[in-house]
């Protein structure tokens, strides 16, 4: 009877329901379930992968309903390395339940700056693609990108941003996007 109730509630997919299981005790009266990651509710801004939270402080100014900062920095529940965190807002997107995005990936690795370089303009994906930082900044930038693709064919709006000279903007799916507008 728990699992339907479970499911009822949205909690229904596999994974959900054995971590619930495996939280709670044998007397279900006593039991309270505590979600594993915040159920989706509905915001007017998201910044994603923005340390600083500078932007979400000024939107909410407005009275505009703020959701949480999806960054690492913040909690290891907002690590957009995982997967489940890009479904979660693909979600969102895809269901308007967010009705505007910042996303600004970490630059780090794409600086002209960078010391040692681990890309160049010509090979902006990196020299060594499996090189960690590389394939975490590729990661990044990727999940952005594939954020703001979704929230163009939403109609959310949304800003992909990173600085003017970043090697991110002279990767073929930056281009694309590009090409879209």
């Amino acid at each position: 009877w728990q699992r339907r109730v479970f499911e009822d509630a949205g909690v229904g997919e596999e994974e959900d329901w054995l971590e619930l299981q495996e939280e709670g005790p044998d007397d279900p009266l006593t039991w309270k379930p505590k979600p594993a990651r915040p159920l989706a509710q509905r915001f007017d801004f998201l910044e994603v992968c923005g340390g600083s939270g500078v932007i979400p402080d000024e939107v909410a100014k407005y009275g505009l309903v703020v959701g949480p900062i999806i960054d690492l920095s913040y909690s290891s529940q907002y690590d957009l390395v995982n997967l489940r965190v890009v479904e979660w807002l693909l979600f969102m997107i895809q269901n308007r339940r967010v009705r505007s995005l910042a996303l600004e990936p970490p630059c780090t690795t794409f600086s002209p700056a960078a010391h040692p370089a681990c890309r160049s303009y010509n090979m902006p994906r990196g020299w060594n693609q499996k090189a960690p930082k590389v394939w975490l900044g590729n990661r990044l930038a990727f999940a952005c990108m594939t954020l703001l693709l979704a929230a163009a064919y939403a109609c959310v709006i949304a800003l992909l941003e990173t600085p003017r000279r970043s090697k991110m903007a002279w990767l073929k799916e930056w281009q694309f996007l590009l090409s879209l507008w």
